[in-house]
């Protein structure tokens, strides 16, 4: 069984003093992401052929059409959006999913469910009863669930160990990150946000593809994201959307970094697995 472990955080967090006093996450994890830089203006020198790839390894999102029509998958730091109970969340976890099966390593930050419901959630979406598949076990997956202010700092604290202790491709999921500013506010909502897509904004890139955050926002009643800095940071702009207010959604990729705008048929959820089917009778109209 997958564990998933909680933090009740003590009144002072097991943090280094030069650390305590630091405005945000995004400054500790820039430092500790930054040592291991190298200068690389010398590849200005090399033939094309010689050039790594432009951009860093894609993490399926466990959408077949979507990751289609996107070369396939998602990549870097991709921004999730979307109304309430559109399923942003079962699309989070199914993602988690695919990627454990693509050979990533998945870090789920969930701030919506308690552990038992993220618990089962997983059960259902991976379709296990007993022990978990081989692409789970071994800290392949794993979730933890914030409790109190300081959770978002030690997450941090937890966050750099697990970069720095696997050569693994790692993808971190945010759930939500409206949630989890609220829990861990220190200055205002939208200063905290920047600091937290700041900070993995610049995990993706100067970890030359290893890191990549797949990080979910909800859409305010005027149906923009709450927090523009969100739509231009990313590297993928992902928006889940209903159809003509029926049961069926459709994912929209207006913005993307490595290709023009996408989108797909319309698709229903499956709640009790969290997997999005495309809509059959769509292939009728």
């Amino acid at each position: 069984m997958v564990k998933l472990p909680t933090w009740d955080p003590p009144a002072e967090p097991d943090l280094p003093d030069n650390v305590r006093h630091l405005d945000g996450p995004g400054l500790l994890l820039r430092g500790w992401l930054v040592e291991g830089t190298q200068d690389s203006t010398d590849d200005v020198d090399r033939v094309a052929e010689d050039l790594p790839e432009a951009r860093g390894p894609r993490f399926p999102s466990g959408v077949e059409q979507l990751d289609r029509r996107m070369f396939g998958g998602l990549e870097g730091l991709t921004a999730c959006v979307g109304g309430p109970k559109l399923g942003k969340s079962h699309f989070a976890m199914r993602c988690s999913i695919a990627a454990c099966q693509d050979g990533w390593q998945s870090i789920y930050l969930n701030a919506e469910l308690r552990p038992g419901e993220l618990q089962r959630r997983l059960h259902d979406a991976a379709g296990y009863t007993g022990q978990p598949p081989a692409y789970l076990r071994g800290g392949r997956w794993r979730a933890y669930t914030p409790m109190g202010a300081r959770a978002p700092w030690i997450f941090v604290d937890k966050l750099a160990k697990d970069i720095r202790a696997t050569s693994n491709r790692v993808l971190f999921v945010l759930d939500s990150i409206n949630r989890m500013v609220s829990i861990g506010k220190q200055n205002n909502y939208f200063a905290d946000m920047t600091e937290w897509i700041e900070m993995f904004r610049v995990a993706t890139l100067v970890s030359n593809g290893r890191i990549a955050a797949l990080i979910v926002a909800e859409e305010s009643r005027a149906g923009i994201d709450k927090g523009d800095k969100l739509r231009y940071a990313s590297d993928v702009f992902l928006q889940i959307k209903r159809v003509e207010n029926g049961p069926t959604i459709k994912f929209e990729v207006p913005l993307s970094r490595s290709g023009p705008p996408v989108w797909t048929d319309p698709h229903r959820l499956e709640w009790k697995c969290s997997r999005f089917e495309r809509e059959e009778s769509w292939d009728q109209q």
